[in-house]
């Protein structure tokens, strides 16, 4: 045999018998198993969100707003964290949604604005609407139990002077020279803004001196003629919607708050008319 051919079957021979003996060790060596990796765990953080959807010139109440678990990686700078403000609630009273929010969505600066920031009262009225700012007092204002967000009624007091024709009296022989009157000037109105604070500790209301009503053009003519007229009041109406037609109320005379100026002034005597200078009406005796 030529050594060439030789060295062939002894190289065969070889490599057969390391297979023999290596294959099988290999087969029976114990798999090592890479252990998954351990879950990360992701930071998160309390972010304002809305508490129910806040259609665009919703103002703010406590109740509109709450925190919500947030993961870190979808946090954004513009978002209020608790970390930064634990009272961020609180401090959101009062302002104004810009553009409208889902439930669950964050507040930021660029979506709500603030009472005394340049455009305040254009985003809190609803489209095609006014807002007139009218003078109220203790009593008028329900002592400063009145707050943004609140629906009202206006009342308008007036008091005009007497002039009897045909020398009429009263049936008692009573001539007044005065006559108050009370009507209702506008109803179900949404007040916008109140220079009104609450303080936490206290809990004394800061009476206001000046309310933001939200009205129609031909509402808002009313009121700007209305104070020159007599006295505005605003009565407080509840937030609920009542079930059954409510009282549209009407005009109410001295004479019906009082018994004893009704018994003492009655109706005209003598016949002919009581005229109220100033008045749109005259009173007719029958």
């Amino acid at each position: 045999m030529r050594p060439a051919s030789l060295f062939i079957v002894l190289f065969a021979l070889t490599l057969s018998v390391l297979t023999f003996l290596l294959v099988p060790r290999l087969l029976n060596r114990p798999v090592e198993v890479q252990a998954a990796p351990a879950a990360v765990r992701i930071a998160a953080g309390d972010v304002l969100v809305a508490a129910r959807p806040l259609p665009a010139g919703t103002i703010l109440k406590a109740s509109d707003v709450r925190w919500q678990r947030w993961p870190e990686e979808g946090l954004d700078a513009n978002f209020v964290l608790r970390t930064k403000s634990d009272n961020a609630p609180q401090e959101h009273v009062g302002r104004v949604v810009l553009r409208g929010l889902s439930a669950g969505e964050p507040l930021t600066a660029q979506r709500v604005i603030k009472p005394g920031e340049a455009g305040f009262l254009a985003a809190a009225l609803t489209p095609g609407m006014r807002a007139v700012s009218v003078g109220i007092n203790v009593v008028s204002g329900d002592a400063g139990f009145i707050v943004p967000g609140d629906r009202v009624d206006v009342l308008l007091a007036e008091r005009y002077d007497i002039s009897y024709s045909n020398g009429q009296a009263s049936a008692n022989g009573v001539r007044p020279n005065h006559k108050a009157v009370n009507n209702v000037v506008l109803r179900d109105v949404r007040v916008l803004a109140i220079d009104q604070e609450v303080k936490d500790l206290e809990g004394k209301p800061k009476v206001a001196k000046t309310a933001t009503l939200e009205v129609e053009l031909t509402q808002a003519q009313k009121l700007a003629l209305a104070p020159q007229m007599g006295t505005l009041s605003l009565a407080l109406r509840s937030l609920a919607r009542p079930e059954t037609a409510e009282n549209t109320g009407g005009i109410v005379q001295d004479i019906d708050v009082s018994a004893f100026l009704n018994n003492l002034v009655g109706k005209p005597a003598g016949g002919g008319t009581r005229v109220y200078r100033g008045a749109a009406a005259a009173e007719q005796s029958h």
